[in-house]
């Protein structure tokens, strides 16, 4: 297996989403099965792509219940 520091996207990639960041996840995994990442360039990607998973999962379920707050508020529900 070669160590080149190869990106593993072509373009920039937004991880602005929970698709997004498993998409990323799962691109970093299939650059390391064709070598075009080391195990420790992995292992950092995937550290880091899981503390922004919890990230925006957690955001993701602080705007629902906002929303259901609101709802409940409002009398709406």
């Amino acid at each position: 297996m070669s160590e080149q520091n190869e990106p593993i996207y072509k373009i920039e990639k937004r991880l602005d989403s929970l698709k997004a960041a498993r998409q990323f996840q799962a691109a970093a995994i299939i650059a390391f099965d064709q070598g075009r990442i080391n195990a420790e360039k992995l292992s950092t990607i995937s550290t880091a792509i899981n503390t922004l998973l919890r990230a925006l999962e957690k955001a993701d379920v602080e705007a629902r219940l906002e929303e259901l707050e609101s709802m409940l508020k409002s009398g709406v529900a």
